[in-house]
């Protein structure tokens, strides 16, 4: 093998990431990294969560030594364990999305893979938690307040727009000074 080829080589190992065992010990079996996380990102995760950042690592029990040696640059066999970094924008609670995560990754790594999963890290970047609002009238100008360009009250709190120009922050603590302690939602709207 030329120089050349063996760059070649080596670059392709490179991009196939660190082997990972497959099964157990006595399988004798290993993935490349880059493959058993493509298989990941295409997790059935639940509607409105990215998956960021993903690594599989070896978990802290110790490895298992079976009857085949460990290639190099592989993980010895044993259980590993997934850390993703997620964005989420759902109604649902946090938690809730992070374990139907960690379900789909474990599934997607045990089921599609055949990897030995010992658990999943969940990192969460980025939330938005989506609220539908209620189906109330709006009623244009109904709060006394400079800026408000419609408001209704539900049990979730006081919903607002606010017209554009006024600092939505500003509107929103002269609201809550009128209607007290409510919680209040705004958004921005054309007045």
């Amino acid at each position: 093998m030329d120089d050349a080829s063996l760059e070649r080589a080596v670059r392709r190992q490179l991009a196939l990431g660190r082997l990972l065992p497959l099964g157990g010990a006595e399988d004798g079996a290993w993935i490349a990294e880059a493959a058993a996380v493509r298989v990941l990102r295409a997790a059935p995760v639940p509607p409105g969560v990215r998956l960021g950042a993903l690594r599989i690592d070896r978990s802290p029990a110790a490895p298992v030594s079976g009857p085949v040696p460990v290639p190099p640059g592989a993980l010895p066999a044993g259980p590993l364990r997934i850390s993703v970094e997620l964005a989420a924008e759902s109604g649902e609670p946090l938690p809730v999305v992070a374990g139907r995560v960690r379900e789909a990754l474990i599934g997607a790594a045990e089921g599609r893979v055949g990897l030995v999963v010992e658990g999943v890290d969940v990192r969460v970047v980025s939330a938005v938690r989506v609220v539908s609002a209620p189906e109330v009238p709006v009623l244009p100008g109904s709060l006394p307040v400079p800026g408000v360009v419609a408001s209704y009250a539900d049990g979730v709190g006081v919903w607002i727009g606010v017209a554009e120009g006024f600092r939505v922050l500003d509107v929103a603590r002269a609201v809550r000074e009128v209607v007290g302690g409510a919680v209040i939602v705004a958004a921005v709207g054309r007045g």
